[in-house]
């Protein structure tokens, strides 16, 4: 099944996509909001913190934004081969919400484990990840850049 594209043109698939990077991003970061009031009064210098957390949410945030960068160059490459602007366009929103994804899923960790655990350090590396995560945040120049879109490309996006 091809995901088409929106009738509008360019601007609504940009909306589109910006719409749902923002959903994205505002979930994780009511997540931490939730996980912070909850878990704060479990905070009070507890440091009892296990082993398993310890290693497994930093080497997941570090995996998590290191694999998202590799599939997303694999993806968008791929989605360059492409010769129709539509299909090309697609790929790049497959390749953006799987960056996004393994961004988010390693960020949701970090807020359970703070959560679980009731120390700071998960909660910053959570938000952290929220950071690098809006910082994906897309837009027409990043779209023609990542796609190496040629002069004729980039006109038929109008504007």
């Amino acid at each position: 099944m091809a995901i088409q594209q929106p009738s509008n043109g360019f601007s609504a698939y940009l909306q589109q996509l910006t719409i749902l990077h923002a959903s994205l991003v505002m979930g994780v970061a009511l997540m931490g909001i939730v996980m912070y009031f909850v878990a704060s009064p479990a905070t009070g210098g507890n440091d009892t913190s296990t082993p398993f957390f310890n290693w497994l949410a930093p080497a997941v945030a570090i995996g998590g934004i290191l694999a998202s960068s590799f599939m997303f160059r694999m993806q968008v490459q791929n989605a360059q081969t492409k010769g129709d602007l539509t299909d090309k366009l697609a790929g790049y929103r497959a390749a953006s919400i799987t960056r996004y994804a393994v961004i988010e899923g390693p960020a949701i960790l970090c807020f359970v484990a703070y959560f679980l655990e009731g120390q700071m350090h998960y909660l910053y590396l959570g938000g952290l990840l929220l950071i690098v995560l809006f910082l994906y945040r897309p837009s027409k120049d990043r779209i023609i850049n990542d796609l190496a879109l040629n002069a004729k490309e980039q006109a038929e996006l109008g504007g």
